[in-house]
C-alpha cells in the first residue's frame, strides 16, 4: 500500500488511516465478504474455513466493524446521498396474545427482500376488515 509523508511534520501514513481499516492488511473486499457471511448467519469458524483465515481474525473483524455497521446503513440509505427506493417488500403478519389471553396484538412487517432491512413494523390490539394499516 502506498504510504505518504507529511511535507510539514514528516509522519508518515497511508489511506486507512484514521478509519475502521488502520491495521489491517487484508484486502477490503475478503473483509466485506467475511461481514455479509456473517450477517447471512454463517458460523465464524464456517467463515474461517472458507475464507481460509484463523476464526480470531474473523471475530476480531467483526468486533471492530460491527458496531459501525448501522451508521453505514443509515448515511447509504439517506434520501440526499442514495435515492433508496425498495423494489420488493416482503410483507408478513403475525398475532400474539399480549399479557394475557384476551388480549390479542397484531403485528405486521415490511422488509426490503434485497437489503433485509425492516421498512416498516405497525402493531395494533384490534383491526377491522378492510383497515389500513
Amino acid at each position: 500500500m502506498q504510504e505518504y509523508k507529511c511535507k510539514v511534520c514528516g509522519t508518515r501514513f497511508n489511506r486507512k488511516k484514521g478509519t475502521l481499516l488502520e491495521g489491517l492488511c487484508t484486502p477490503l473486499s475478503i473483509i466485506i465478504t467475511a461481514i455479509m457471511m456473517y450477517m447471512c448467519r454463517m458460523s465464524v469458524s464456517a467463515i474461517a474455513l472458507v475464507l481460509g483465515k484463523q476464526e480470531k481474525t474473523i471475530e476480531r473483524w467483526i468486533k471492530k466493524i460491527s458496531p459501525h455497521c448501522e451508521d453505514i446503513i443509515k448515511h447509504k440509505l439517506n434520501r440526499k446521498n442514495h435515492n433508496f427506493t425498495s423494489r420488493f417488500l416482503q410483507m408478513d403478519e403475525l398475532w400474539s396474545y399480549a399479557w394475557k389471553k384476551n388480549a390479542k396484538l397484531w403485528i405486521w412487517t415490511g422488509i426490503d427482500v434485497t437489503t433485509k432491512l425492516f421498512i416498516g413494523l405497525s402493531t395494533k390490539r384490534k383491526i377491522s376488515i378492510g383497515e389500513k394499516i
